[in-house]
């Protein structure tokens, strides 16, 4: 592989532009090429001479007067950024009046019912629990146990039981409200 004199690739290798794979390629073709070498060093001289001889492009003092003058007059780009800014502080508006409103109406009611639940679990435990307990100390009096191992098989039955349904409760009106969002 030589670099030719119109090879885009040397010059891409020399502006640094080349991804590392190639830029390792060429190196290599380099170190070995004397021909190629001597063609890169001729352009890098070139390089330099251009640099140094040739002015550098400049924008016109006025030129970042005039641009921000156009921005200033364009209505579209004013008025949009405007429109977008009132158009979002409305919506939010809306939205959080919308959520003030119906916090209490959606929640309040939920809370309560988790209250009713939570008290009639509660209770229900309770009445459970001792009448388990007393059931099975009156038929089982000849088994091995003692009163506080009884107390304890009982108490992690019933909570077992209070758990589930609690979960199931639980998971019924999530669902619902899951149901609800996804239809309106």
């Amino acid at each position: 592989m030589h670099l030719t004199e119109n090879d885009s690739q040397l010059q891409d290798y020399l502006d640094g532009r080349l991804p590392a794979p190639e830029a390792q390629l060429i190196q290599a073709h380099l170190e070995g090429c004397r021909e190629c070498r001597a063609l890169l060093e001729e352009w890098q001289k070139l390089d330099l001479e251009l640099s140094h001889h040739l002015p550098r492009p400049a924008l016109s003092p006025e030129f970042f007067a005039r641009l921000h003058d156009r921005i200033e007059l364009d209505p579209f780009a004013r008025s949009s950024e405007t429109d977008n800014k009132r158009r979002i502080e409305t919506q939010y508006d809306a939205v959080w009046k919308a959520l003030r409103k119906n916090f209490f109406r959606g929640h309040f009611p939920a809370l309560l019912d988790g209250v009713a639940y939570s008290t009639l679990a509660a209770v229900g435990a309770y009445l459970l629990f001792h009448l388990l307990l007393n059931l099975l100390h009156a038929h089982f009096k000849s088994l091995p146990l003692s009163q506080n191992q009884m107390e304890l098989g009982v108490l992690s039955i019933v909570s077992l039981i209070f758990l589930l349904a609690g979960f199931g409760v639980a998971a019924r009106k999530q669902l619902a409200a899951w149901a609800e969002e996804l239809s309106a």
